[in-house]
Protein backbone atom coordinates (compact mmCIF):
# COMPACT_ATOMS: atom_id res chain seq x y z
CA UNK A 1 0.00 0.00 0.00
CA UNK A 2 1.36 3.38 -0.98
CA UNK A 3 1.89 6.10 1.57
CA UNK A 4 -1.06 8.15 0.33
CA UNK A 5 -3.70 5.44 -0.01
CA UNK A 6 -6.45 4.31 2.29
CA UNK A 7 -7.61 4.13 5.86
CA UNK A 8 -4.94 1.59 6.76
CA UNK A 9 -2.22 4.14 5.99
CA UNK A 10 -3.92 6.64 8.29
CA UNK A 11 -4.16 4.08 11.09
CA UNK A 12 -0.50 3.12 10.71
CA UNK A 13 0.54 6.78 10.80
CA UNK A 14 -1.52 7.33 13.94
CA UNK A 15 -0.11 4.20 15.60
CA UNK A 16 3.47 5.28 14.93
CA UNK A 17 2.75 8.66 16.52
CA UNK A 18 1.24 7.01 19.59
CA UNK A 19 4.29 4.78 19.99
CA UNK A 20 6.61 7.80 19.74
CA UNK A 21 4.58 9.55 22.44
CA UNK A 22 4.95 6.56 24.75
CA UNK A 23 8.69 6.42 24.16
CA UNK A 24 8.87 10.14 24.91
CA UNK A 25 7.15 9.81 28.30
CA UNK A 26 10.25 10.97 30.23
CA UNK A 27 10.05 14.36 28.53
CA UNK A 28 6.33 14.51 29.15
CA UNK A 29 6.92 13.98 32.87
CA UNK A 30 9.55 16.75 33.05
CA UNK A 31 7.56 19.21 30.91
CA UNK A 32 5.97 21.10 33.78
CA UNK A 33 9.31 21.88 35.43
CA UNK A 34 10.85 23.00 32.11
CA UNK A 35 7.95 25.36 31.46
CA UNK A 36 8.20 26.72 35.00
CA UNK A 37 11.93 27.35 34.54
CA UNK A 38 11.30 29.19 31.25
CA UNK A 39 8.76 31.45 32.94
CA UNK A 40 11.26 32.24 35.70
CA UNK A 41 14.07 33.15 33.34
CA UNK A 42 12.19 35.19 30.71
CA UNK A 43 10.41 38.51 31.06
CA UNK A 44 8.64 38.08 27.75
CA UNK A 45 6.86 34.74 27.35
CA UNK A 46 6.92 33.51 23.76
CA UNK A 47 5.80 30.02 22.72
CA UNK A 48 6.90 28.26 19.54
CA UNK A 49 4.65 25.30 18.65
CA UNK A 50 5.68 22.47 16.32
CA UNK A 51 9.21 23.68 15.77
CA UNK A 52 10.93 20.30 15.58
CA UNK A 53 14.66 20.87 15.22
CA UNK A 54 14.16 24.56 14.37
CA UNK A 55 14.71 26.61 17.54
CA UNK A 56 13.88 30.30 17.94
CA UNK A 57 15.92 32.42 20.31
CA UNK A 58 13.94 33.66 23.30
CA UNK A 59 11.08 31.23 22.70
CA UNK A 60 9.92 28.15 24.55
CA UNK A 61 10.43 25.74 21.66
CA UNK A 62 7.97 22.85 21.70
CA UNK A 63 6.76 20.03 19.47
CA UNK A 64 4.32 17.14 19.73
CA UNK A 65 7.36 14.90 20.30
CA UNK A 66 10.57 16.22 21.87
CA UNK A 67 12.04 17.76 24.99
CA UNK A 68 8.94 19.87 25.66
CA UNK A 69 6.07 17.89 24.11
CA UNK A 70 2.82 19.79 23.57
CA UNK A 71 -0.15 18.67 21.51
CA UNK A 72 -1.92 21.82 20.30
CA UNK A 73 -5.14 19.83 19.86
CA UNK A 74 -5.30 19.49 23.66
CA UNK A 75 -5.50 21.97 26.56
CA UNK A 76 -2.37 24.11 26.58
CA UNK A 77 -0.20 23.76 29.74
CA UNK A 78 0.07 27.51 30.42
CA UNK A 79 -1.70 29.82 32.89
CA UNK A 80 -4.40 32.11 31.52
CA UNK A 81 -3.23 35.55 30.30
CA UNK A 82 0.46 34.70 30.80
CA UNK A 83 1.84 34.57 27.24
CA UNK A 84 3.02 37.50 25.11
CA UNK A 85 3.40 35.74 21.77
CA UNK A 86 2.50 32.43 20.11
CA UNK A 87 4.06 31.21 16.87
CA UNK A 88 3.64 28.17 14.64
CA UNK A 89 4.89 27.39 11.16
CA UNK A 90 3.26 24.70 8.99
CA UNK A 91 1.55 23.12 12.00
CA UNK A 92 -2.18 23.87 12.00
CA UNK A 93 -2.76 22.08 8.70
CA UNK A 94 -1.88 18.85 10.52
CA UNK A 95 -4.88 19.00 12.88
CA UNK A 96 -8.59 18.63 12.18
CA UNK A 97 -10.79 21.71 11.91
CA UNK A 98 -12.52 21.00 15.25
CA UNK A 99 -9.10 20.80 16.92
CA UNK A 100 -8.05 24.04 15.27
CA UNK A 101 -11.08 25.76 16.82
CA UNK A 102 -10.09 24.36 20.21
CA UNK A 103 -6.48 25.50 19.68
CA UNK A 104 -7.48 29.09 18.90
CA UNK A 105 -9.75 29.13 21.94
CA UNK A 106 -6.89 27.91 24.12
CA UNK A 107 -4.38 30.31 22.57
CA UNK A 108 -6.75 33.18 23.26
CA UNK A 109 -7.05 32.04 26.88
CA UNK A 110 -3.30 31.94 27.56
CA UNK A 111 -2.41 35.19 25.74
CA UNK A 112 -2.18 38.47 27.61
CA UNK A 113 -4.36 41.36 26.51
CA UNK A 114 -2.72 42.69 23.34
CA UNK A 115 -0.81 39.42 22.92
CA UNK A 116 0.06 38.31 19.39
CA UNK A 117 -0.53 34.96 17.70
CA UNK A 118 1.41 34.45 14.45
CA UNK A 119 0.47 31.56 12.18
CA UNK A 120 2.29 30.47 9.02
CA UNK A 121 0.53 27.79 7.02
CA UNK A 122 -0.13 26.67 3.44
CA UNK A 123 -2.98 28.83 2.14
CA UNK A 124 -5.66 27.29 -0.04
CA UNK A 125 -6.00 30.66 -1.77
CA UNK A 126 -2.30 30.82 -2.63
CA UNK A 127 -2.28 27.20 -3.78
CA UNK A 128 -5.22 27.68 -6.13
CA UNK A 129 -3.93 30.99 -7.47
CA UNK A 130 -0.57 29.42 -8.26
CA UNK A 131 -1.96 26.23 -9.77
CA UNK A 132 -4.79 27.69 -11.87
CA UNK A 133 -3.93 31.32 -12.53
CA UNK A 134 -0.14 31.55 -12.86
CA UNK A 135 1.59 29.11 -15.22
CA UNK A 136 5.05 30.22 -14.09
CA UNK A 137 4.36 29.56 -10.40
CA UNK A 138 2.52 26.34 -11.25
CA UNK A 139 5.56 24.95 -13.06
CA UNK A 140 7.93 25.84 -10.21
CA UNK A 141 5.55 24.51 -7.60
CA UNK A 142 4.65 21.17 -9.19
CA UNK A 143 8.23 20.38 -10.19
CA UNK A 144 9.35 20.93 -6.61
CA UNK A 145 6.69 18.60 -5.24
CA UNK A 146 7.28 16.00 -7.96
CA UNK A 147 10.75 15.46 -6.50
CA UNK A 148 9.09 14.59 -3.18
CA UNK A 149 6.30 12.49 -4.68
CA UNK A 150 8.39 10.62 -7.23
CA UNK A 151 5.62 10.91 -9.83
CA UNK A 152 4.34 13.46 -12.33
CA UNK A 153 1.71 15.74 -10.78
CA UNK A 154 -1.13 17.80 -12.16
CA UNK A 155 -3.05 20.45 -10.22
CA UNK A 156 -5.94 18.26 -9.08
CA UNK A 157 -3.73 15.35 -8.04
CA UNK A 158 -1.49 17.65 -6.04
CA UNK A 159 -4.36 19.45 -4.28
CA UNK A 160 -5.93 16.15 -3.26
CA UNK A 161 -2.60 14.96 -1.89
CA UNK A 162 -2.21 18.22 0.04
CA UNK A 163 -5.53 17.56 1.76
CA UNK A 164 -4.97 13.96 2.83
CA UNK A 165 -2.52 11.75 4.69
CA UNK A 166 0.17 11.87 2.00
CA UNK A 167 1.46 15.02 3.69
CA UNK A 168 -0.08 14.26 7.07
CA UNK A 169 -2.52 17.11 6.50
CA UNK A 170 -6.01 17.29 7.96
CA UNK A 171 -7.34 20.72 6.88
CA UNK A 172 -5.91 23.41 4.60
CA UNK A 173 -6.94 26.92 5.63
CA UNK A 174 -7.41 30.30 4.00
CA UNK A 175 -7.93 33.73 5.51
CA UNK A 176 -11.69 33.30 5.72
CA UNK A 177 -11.51 30.06 7.71
CA UNK A 178 -8.98 31.46 10.18
CA UNK A 179 -10.73 34.82 10.45
CA UNK A 180 -14.09 33.19 11.24
CA UNK A 181 -12.75 31.06 14.07
CA UNK A 182 -10.51 33.80 15.48
CA UNK A 183 -13.39 36.27 15.66
CA UNK A 184 -15.62 33.67 17.29
CA UNK A 185 -13.17 33.06 20.15
CA UNK A 186 -12.62 36.78 20.69
CA UNK A 187 -9.52 37.98 18.82
CA UNK A 188 -9.82 41.72 18.17
CA UNK A 189 -7.75 41.85 14.97
CA UNK A 190 -6.92 39.28 12.29
CA UNK A 191 -4.90 40.10 9.20
CA UNK A 192 -2.49 38.76 6.59
CA UNK A 193 1.03 40.18 6.91
CA UNK A 194 4.26 40.01 4.91
CA UNK A 195 7.49 38.76 6.46
CA UNK A 196 9.09 42.24 6.85
CA UNK A 197 6.07 43.27 8.96
CA UNK A 198 6.26 40.36 11.40
CA UNK A 199 6.52 41.93 14.89
CA UNK A 200 9.36 39.71 16.12
CA UNK A 201 12.95 39.61 14.91
CA UNK A 202 13.52 35.90 15.57
CA UNK A 203 10.44 34.94 13.56
CA UNK A 204 11.34 37.36 10.75
CA UNK A 205 14.82 35.85 10.47
CA UNK A 206 13.47 32.30 10.55
CA UNK A 207 10.79 33.02 7.94
CA UNK A 208 13.35 34.70 5.65
CA UNK A 209 15.57 31.64 5.94
CA UNK A 210 12.66 29.36 5.03
CA UNK A 211 11.78 31.52 2.03
CA UNK A 212 15.36 31.43 0.81
CA UNK A 213 15.53 27.67 1.28
CA UNK A 214 13.01 26.94 -1.50
CA UNK A 215 10.43 28.40 -3.85
CA UNK A 216 7.69 25.93 -2.90
CA UNK A 217 7.49 27.18 0.69
CA UNK A 218 7.35 30.79 -0.47
CA UNK A 219 4.58 30.16 -2.99
CA UNK A 220 2.24 28.25 -0.67
CA UNK A 221 2.79 29.94 2.70
CA UNK A 222 0.66 32.75 4.10
CA UNK A 223 1.26 34.53 7.41
CA UNK A 224 -1.60 35.52 9.70
CA UNK A 225 -1.40 37.87 12.67
CA UNK A 226 -4.05 37.51 15.37
CA UNK A 227 -4.17 40.03 18.21
CA UNK A 228 -6.04 39.52 21.46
Amino acid sequence: MKRDEGLLNHLIFDLKLRIKKVLNIHNRLSRKSKIKEYYKTHNEIKIHFGGGKDKLEGFLNTDIIGKIPINIAKKLPFPSESVDMIYSCHVIEHIYYKHFKAFLKESFRVLKKGGKHIIMTPSLTRLINALYYDEGLKSIFLKGHEKLAGIELDSALFLNRMMNTYYGHKFIHDFESINRVAKTVGYSEIKIIWIPNIPDESIRNYATMRENRGERWKIETETYLLIK
